[in-house]
């Protein structure tokens, strides 16, 4: 009796079986459910079966600011790492000489310059995630405000060797210029010279300590001895003859 009426209404189950009825009915049904939920073929997330609840919603967002979080903190961990680096290249800058390896300024400079680059945009992007509409509403990543103090850090002392790398490059172009100079006018004496008349002033300075040589006089020559000025001879006076 129900199959009857059932083929009554639809008019299709005319000469089917009683499993292919079934299936129908079936079939019948769940696209009943389709159309009951927004579903149905026509509906923009057909094929997804049941809708996405609140609370699957929620979990999902919830991975979704879990998996931004850690990408943050890879990315602050990354920067800390490669501003130890640099403050390395720039204490090798500052010793000069004395360091074990020759640093590159030009490299370091540009170290410097792309790390405070990177670390402007990471701070801006945090700000972003982390306003009260953003992803990570109220997020404050750890160690990120130190990692970028301390990129402020390696920018200024960056410059101050600029600075002072300047200045002693012009005292270089002021010590060549006065050399060169010296050089020209023949006043340029070498080491072996200046050792030379080192040990001529001393055995000098020797000699007039002993008096074998006058004493050199305040302009530095040799003082002239006093003229000895001979007197006349007094004439004797004849004895007196006796009376």
């Amino acid at each position: 009796a129900d199959g009857e009426g059932e083929e009554g209404a639809d008019g299709e189950g005319k000469g089917l079986t009683k499993a292919q009825k079934k299936k129908l009915k079936a079939k019948q049904k769940k696209a009943a459910a389709q159309e009951g939920d927004g579903d149905g073929p026509d509906s923009p997330a057909k094929g997804k079966g049941k809708p996405v609840s609140a609370a699957v919603r929620r979990m999902r967002e919830e991975q979704e600011r879990r998996r931004e979080a850690e990408r943050i903190e890879e990315a602050v961990a990354i920067l800390a790492e490669d501003a130890k680096a640099a403050l390395k290249e720039l204490d090798a800058l500052n010793l000069g000489d004395k360091a074990l390896h020759r640093m590159d300024p030009d490299q370091v400079r540009a170290d410097i310059a792309a790390l405070g680059e990177r670390c402007a945009a990471l701070v801006a992007e945090v700000e972003t995630l982390s306003a009260p509409e953003g992803l990570l509403a109220g997020y404050a990543p750890k160690n990120l405000q130190a990692v970028a103090k301390g990129v402020e850090q390696l920018q200024a002392g960056m410059e101050d060797w600029t600075t002072k790398d300047e200045a002693r490059r012009k005292r270089k172009e002021k010590e060549k210029e006065r050399r060169e100079r010296l050089r020209a006018e023949g006043k340029l004496l070498s080491k072996a010279d200046r050792e030379r008349k080192a040990k001529a002033e001393a055995y000098r300075e020797h000699l007039a300590a002993t008096g074998a040589v006058p004493a050199a006089g305040a302009d530095g020559e040799p003082a002239r001895p006093k003229k000895v000025v001979y007197g006349k001879p007094a004439k004797k006076k004849p004895p007196k003859k006796d009376e």
